[in-house]
């Protein structure tokens, strides 16, 4: 499954992001001055409306912050 281009957030029990590699945390995939930002925050409560993912995440940025970083949910 890959993901929509649209700014995004999740609970994911894994995260792997550029070959890095988390545990069960929460991801985020936005835009902000027209450039992509990736932001990983270990899982510390529940917050409404963040869907959770049971799998892995992964997520690969692009050398250019104005393309869409490539999330595949595993």
């Amino acid at each position: 499954m890959t993901a929509s281009d649209k700014s995004e957030r999740w609970l994911a029990r894994h995260v792997v992001v550029d070959g890095t590699t988390y545990g069960l945390s929460l991801v985020e995939i936005y835009t902000g001055n027209g450039l992509w930002h990736v932001s990983v925050t270990p899982f510390r409560q529940e917050t409404h409306s963040t869907v959770y993912h049971p799998g892995t995440i992964k997520i690969t940025t692009d050398k250019d912050p104005l393309k869409r970083p490539e999330v595949v949910l595993e």
